[in-house]
């Protein structure tokens, strides 16, 4: 494909260079991806390299909820997200690899479920200055037999569903895990759920404080308003709701050239809209397509172009 391409380009007027680049880039990210699994299994699967660091776990894990209330309302899944503990305000951990571990638990969970619960619970145990952080993502899905749970952490296996397949994504999530110091622990019955749960142990920060306990952060009950309005606590602009859904939609394939272009346009109508599109812009430059689809579809109570609710 490269190579016809090539040629194209070659022979191509002014109007045909730009898609025919589109298509290189498109070839170039596809290569990226086949040589990261490549890698992955040259290594047996182990992850890049965690690098802790000083995280504001509360703001972490607000995130993470946002983007899971978005992927749940798809399946009309209800998602709620409790604190059991208190938590401390800030942990030394790899907060992108946690986010990674999450998300992908979450959105399988929310795939596995049509109409029933998702639901994350963290808890924290101070314990020799170090924290005992637990993490808990528990759906009412269709559940896993017994046979297919000794195999779920095989490389390369799925199990196949409606709407799509664990696959290597919760392989790579246990080695982090793993790589983090802990290990990913599967419970689940046939046709009522599945709960995956892990515990990192964390040394303690200097200075920290805790939240309150049983802290509920987010319910797809209720409002969650995206990452673009929280900022300075007020609301601000936002592309118009077709335009969102059809970023949604280029997220969802993994399309990473057509999300550029979609960028560059709304910039050109919509500048007001620079806090949302920085942070579309943010989630592509680190391929979190999960996190795209996840900012398109959040709720917004407000949208200065449109006036809509």
């Amino acid at each position: 494909i490269t190579g016809y391409a090539r040629q194209l380009r070659e022979l191509a007027d002014s109007k045909q260079v730009r898609p025919i680049q589109a298509i290189e880039r498109s070839v170039n990210y596809q290569l990226g991806l086949i040589d990261e699994l490549v890698g992955y299994a040259k290594t047996e699967l182990q992850p890049l390299d965690i690098a802790p660091v000083a995280t504001n776990l509360p703001a972490l894990l607000d995130d993470i909820a946002e983007y899971a209330v978005a992927l749940c309302a798809q399946l009309n899944n209800q998602f709620k997200y409790r604190a059991l503990t208190s938590l401390p305000r800030q942990l030394t951990i790899d907060g992108r690899r946690l986010q990674q571990v999450l998300l992908n638990l979450l959105s399988n969970a929310s795939k596995f479920t049509r109409d029933g619960f998702v639901t994350m619970t963290v808890s924290a145990r101070l314990q020799d200055d170090q924290w005992h952080m637990g993490f808990e993502v528990a759906d009412t899905g269709i559940g896993i037999d017994i046979e297919a749970q000794s195999k779920l952490f095989t490389a390369f296996r799925q199990i196949q569903a409606v709407n799509g397949s664990t696959g290597l994504g919760l392989i790579i999530a246990q080695r982090i895990v793993n790589t983090m110091g802990g290990d990913l622990r599967v419970s689940s019955v046939p046709h009522r759920g599945t709960s995956f749960t892990f515990e990192l142990i964390v040394p303690r920060a200097e200075h920290e404080s805790a939240l309150p306990s049983n802290v509920v952060a987010h319910s797809s009950g209720g409002s969650a308003p995206g990452r673009s309005q929280r900022k300075h606590g007020f609301a601000v602009a936002v592309p118009p709701e077709r335009n969102r859904r059809e970023l949604a939609v280029l997220a969802k394939d993994g399309r990473l050239t057509d999300i550029e272009r979609w960028i560059e346009n709304m910039i050109r109508r919509h500048p007001t809209c620079a806090a949302f599109l920085t942070d579309v812009r943010y989630c592509l430059e680190a391929l979190n397509f999960a996190g795209i689809e996840a900012l398109a579809l959040a709720p917004h109570e407000t949208s200065t172009l449109t006036g809509e609710k």
